[in-house]
């Protein structure tokens, strides 16, 4: 079953009928415009929250902003975190390497040089 999309300019021409012009009740509407009551309230709720297709310009650009952000943020952390995982795995072998040094290593002054 697939969702019929309506336009901002009916669902406002619909609540003004609602509410403005001849004011009838949600049961008539719906029987005249052959919509389902859950959606006519879904709208008048998104009309009094200025939600969905009610929204204004600038909330729309703050919304579409916040969405860039957060984005950037996400690839930020990853980043963050291979790097991490790169420096923890550099600084293991380094210091692996410096302890096969160490133990590879004969002392200089192990054996004590004496004149005859």
């Amino acid at each position: 079953m697939t969702r019929t999309k309506y336009d901002k300019e009916f669902k406002q021409t619909i609540l003004s009928i609602l509410s403005i012009e001849n004011p009838k009740s949600v049961e008539d509407i719906c029987k005249e415009y052959a919509l389902k009551k859950a959606t006519v309230y879904r709208w008048l709720k998104e009309f009094k929250s200025k939600t969905g297709a009610f929204k204004d310009e600038a909330s729309l650009a703050i919304e579409k902003e916040l969405r860039v952000l957060k984005k950037e943020l996400k690839d930020t952390k990853e980043e963050r975190d291979i790097l991490k995982k790169a420096i923890s795995i550099f600084s293991v072998n380094d210091k692996q390497g410096i302890i096969l040094l160490r133990t590879t290593q004969k002392p200089l002054l192990s054996r004590r040089c004496v004149n005859t």
